[in-house]
Order: structure tokens, then sequence, then C-alpha cells
């Protein structure tokens, strides 16, 4: 069981992280840091958020390193805002480039570990989820891209220009 279960989560992880680079490939440096009316945070923000929160609840419980920099969840972390950035804004190619190798980190540790490894402190989300091992931990991070995918989805929307050739379906 706990093999099938290794490869059906890492599946959906790999699914939902595929189609954030889909994604993310309909913003532009200019448009990757404009809020929309009415919404949070600038596409940036999200796609930083999300790996900082794959980090925080998959590795960083094990006491495993990432591969983001160090400054990351300063900007990018539970709480922050893009409007807190002060001209010292994240660079939106470095940022892209991490998808990839964190993809990969977080898929040599599933790999290496007993997904029913209980994490050292189980953790209460935001969203009232408990995660009590490695299991819980890779299932709420896929949970929580995938709703930052849909942020991501409906932001490109909202900031496409008129005649853009990426805009539309994501496929394009």
């Amino acid at each position: 069981m706990n093999a099938l279960l290794r490869t059906v989560l890492i599946e959906h992880s790999r699914e939902i992280r595929d189609l954030t680079i889909v994604v993310a490939a309909r913003f532009t440096d200019e448009n990757a840091y404009r809020i929309p009316h009415r919404c949070g945070n600038c596409p940036i923000w999200n796609l930083g958020h999300l790996l900082v929160i794959q980090e925080d609840v998959l590795l960083r419980p094990f006491g495993e390193r990432g591969v983001l920099p160090a400054s990351y969840p300063e900007l990018f972390g539970e709480g922050t805002c893009s409007c807190e950035w002060n001209g010292n804004r994240p660079d939106w190619d470095e940022v892209v480039s991490l998808l990839d190798p964190a993809r990969a980190r977080a898929e040599e540790f599933i790999e290496g570990i007993d997904l029913r490894a209980p994490l050292p402190d189980p953790t209460l989300t935001a969203l009232g989820i408990v995660l009590s091992n490695a299991a819980d931990a890779l299932s709420f991070s896929t949970l929580h891209e995938a709703i930052h995918l849909g942020v991501l989805s409906t932001y490109a929307r909202l900031l496409e220009e008129p005649g853009d050739p990426k805009a539309g379906h994501p496929d394009r």
C-alpha cells in the first residue's frame, strides 16, 4: 500500500506542478507584478508562496533543506504580501526557474521516506487540516498548490492584454 500511495501522491503532485508551469508561462515579467483589481496579491507572490509552503510543510519538519533562497520565506511566507516589498521585488524568471528543482527535491525526499513517518510536531494548517505524517504533508502541499493554481489562472485572465497570443486557454 505504501508504494501505491507514494505513486499516486507523486503523480498528483506532478500533474498540478505541470499545470502551474503552463499557467506561469502566461505571465510576462511586467504583469507578474501587477495585482488585479480587488485581489490581494500579484502572480509572482502566489507562485513564490506555493514554493515556500511546499518546503515549509514537506521538508523543514523533517530537518530537510530545500532549493529556495533564504530570503523567500520573508517574501512569500504565510501572512506576507507583495505590497510590503518596497521596491525590493524578487525576480520573476528566478521564481519560475525554481519550479522544476523544487519539484525534484520534493520527489527525492518522498522517494526516500516512509510516508507514514510522523511529523516531529503535527501541524494544523490555516485551512484547518491536521498534518501528522509525510503523506499528509505531500497531500496538503499539492492541495495548496492547486488552490494557488486556480488563483493564478484567474489572474492570467484578469491581466491579459487584448491581442496577447498567450491569452485565453492555458494551452496557448
